[in-house]
């Protein structure tokens, strides 16, 4: 029996003495609306967005373009960005976004989920670098009579450990077209 306990107390000292292994670490993440061009150092304007103000809350006001399913139509663009570092080998991490609304979720190609509240994605982190800038857009639609408010809420994971969570508040004008007859 003492011998059991002994390495019993030898296993454990190995795990508490142990190197643990190197986690990623997420810093300066930001979430809120997108800036098509960034300054560089030069004051010249890079080719990817930025986050350029932090927030919340979106109104969706359509003065953007974006594709949908093959077709262009007015958009607000949002999304997140942040810096990481501690990452071994190229990386996915998993993110599931819940919405206080069923819709389409799609990208430039297609429909990915249709009349869903909840959707499930990956993103590819690179050893190689350590930024990461992930832009989303909602398409331009009003609602007639009153502003129409979608909440929605991201939390990712990397090997089910939480990495991060945020939340958006979009918010739809309503329609300003008078339909009735004076």
């Amino acid at each position: 029996m003492a011998r059991l306990f002994l390495i019993l107390a030898l296993a454990m000292t190995g795990c508490v003495f142990g190197n643990p292994s190197q986690a990623i670490e997420i810093e300066n993440f930001k979430s809120g609306l997108v800036c098509p061009y960034k300054p560089d150092n030069n004051n010249k304007l890079q080719a990817s967005g930025w986050i350029c103000f932090e927030t919340e809350a979106v109104y969706i006001t359509g003065q953007s373009r974006c594709t949908f399913d093959g077709k262009e139509r007015s958009c607000t663009w949002y999304g997140f960005e942040f810096y990481y570092n501690n990452l071994a080998a190229d990386e996915e991490i998993t993110c599931i976004s819940k919405s206080s609304e069923i819709g389409d979720i799609g990208n430039p190609d297609g429909i990915v989920a249709a009349d869903t509240d909840t959707v499930e994605y990956s993103l590819k982190l690179k050893s190689d670098a350590s930024h990461f800038f992930n832009p989303q857009y909602s398409l331009f639609s009003s609602s007639a009579g009153h502003e129409k408010i979608v909440d929605e809420e991201t939390v990712c994971y990397l090997d089910s450990q939480e990495l991060f969570r945020f939340k958006f508040r979009l918010m739809f004008p309503k329609s300003t077209i008078n339909t009735s007859e004076n």
